[in-house]
């Protein structure tokens, strides 16, 4: 009997601590997300301001709409860090069944912020090349 507690502790705060280290990887991968997309705006802001005589009204409004759009993303990755720290503190209660399928959500949206920042990071270099050959 003894033994069987034990080797339910251990899951527990195998369980526990897998989560707490899901939850501190998938906050700071949308830190990174924030931080790339607030690059990713100054680089489209310095690009409209530096290519303005060579495109037209339609890409101004293009580069606008890209802006506004990640700026909204801003407010969503904010929101979601939110639904982090509440789901970091109600964790516990859950089931665990509960706590395998958040589990697993939480490595799937690191997977999909992984493939964000990645792209938000080749999205920054294109404009920054951009950005260099209109000041040559």
């Amino acid at each position: 009997m003894k033994k069987i507690f034990s080797i339910l502790f251990f899951f527990c705060t195998l369980s526990s601590f897998a989560s707490s280290l899901a939850i501190d990887e998938t906050e700071n991968l949308y830190k990174e997300s924030e931080k790339l997309t607030r690059e990713y705006i100054a680089s489209c802001k310095i690009l409209k301001n530096v290519a303005a005589g060579d495109i037209s009204i339609i890409q101004k409004n293009d580069i606008d709409n890209i802006i506004r759009i990640q700026e909204n993303n801003l407010e969503t990755y904010k929101k979601s860090l939110e639904i982090l720290k509440k789901l970091e503190k109600d964790y516990n209660t859950f089931s665990e069944d509960k706590k395998s399928i958040t589990l697993d959500a939480l490595y799937l949206q690191q997977e999909k912020l992984k493939d964000l920042n990645r792209n938000l990071q080749k999205a920054i270099q294109l404009n920054k090349a951009a950005i260099e050959n209109y000041n040559q």
